[in-house]
């Protein structure tokens, strides 16, 4: 069954395990915890030593967030993303490779960072706002929960493009604090890509 965690456990983390066991989650090789041990404030741990073949998490599926199952949920937003996913793919088919999203600039295609392989974000990001319009869906109190208190959802939150180059400097800096053995060069292509993939997703949707 679900196992409490630490002494960093929040009102937060409290109902979420609340809500694991209402939905029949069970985590006997995880937990739960806010901490600065994450990036994001909150992260997933393990217990102990995990070997090849345990069951870190078990998910029942009817509970997983996929696109088939919401779409039982929302028929018609489905089908009006299943359509947006389609015109995407038959005008900007091929899937790139870092090598092809590196050059994109220099080729001034119209969507620089992102590709199909992307657009589950979009898809996913629809239909939990969905969810938040309900009344007692059950993925709602979950999806009530998704707050990062990280560098880069800063950038998110203020409305920062990837053209905005102190800003991004400034959070490459900090999450260089963080994530020390990470090559800021690295980091700053991995900032520039989601700030850029972020807006181009906005315009797909």
């Amino acid at each position: 069954g679900y196992q409490y965690t630490s002494a960093t456990q929040t009102s937060a983390d409290r109902l979420f395990h609340e809500w694991c066991s209402d939905v029949g989650i069970e985590t006997p090789l995880a937990t739960l915890e806010t901490t600065p041990r994450s990036v994001a404030g909150r992260g997933v741990f393990a217990k102990s030593n995990i070997k090849q073949g345990d069951v870190v998490i078990s998910i029942p599926e009817n509970v997983v967030l996929h696109a088939y199952n919401a779409a039982s949920s929302f028929p018609e937003l489905g089908k009006r993303l299943l359509d947006t996913t389609l015109d995407f793919e038959n005008t900007y088919h091929t899937q790139k490779n870092w090598w092809n999203r590196l050059f994109n600039r220099k080729r001034q295609e119209k969507f620089e960072f992102t590709d199909s392989s992307d657009l589950w974000q979009g898809t996913l990001s629809a239909f939990s706002l969905a969810c938040l319009e309900t009344e007692d869906h059950p993925w709602k109190p979950w999806i009530l929960q998704w707050e990062r208190d990280d560098p880069v959802q800063s950038l998110f939150r203020a409305g920062v493009t990837w053209r905005d180059e102190q800003s991004v400097i400034e959070c490459v800096d900090k999450l260089s604090e963080m994530l020390p053995e990470v090559d800021k060069l690295k980091l700053r292509a991995a900032v520039e890509m989601r700030l850029g993939r972020l807006e181009e997703l906005k315009e797909v949707f």
